[in-house]
């Protein structure tokens, strides 16, 4: 489905236009089919729920940069690390350097 150019052009749109979340999940397949000028049937529920993952990773890879950002202006030698577990994801912080 990612691969599709109608996934692909409404990403692009969602992302140069900073698109919320809340836009993303209001969004209706007339609107979408209003923005591509072309019908997309059944592929709706596939692109909206796609297009709701990338603008989620999008604003969760931001607040984690804002988030580095400020432990590693108290603690340069801060390291993280990302991971998931039972399906959520969580960041592991080391304030002196990973042991």
């Amino acid at each position: 489905m990612r691969q599709r150019p109608e996934y692909q052009q409404l990403k692009q749109i969602a992302i140069d236009g900073d698109y919320t979340l809340e836009q993303v999940q209001g969004v209706t397949r007339t609107q979408i089919e209003s923005l591509l000028g072309k019908r997309i049937g059944g592929l709706f529920p596939g692109i909206k729920e796609l297009l709701i993952m990338d603008i989620i990773d999008r604003d969760d890879k931001a607040t984690m940069q804002q988030l580095r950002s400020e432990i590693i202006s108290v603690f340069p030698d801060a390291e993280f690390e990302k991971g998931r577990e039972e399906g959520k994801r969580f960041v592991t912080v080391w304030i002196d350097r990973k042991p």
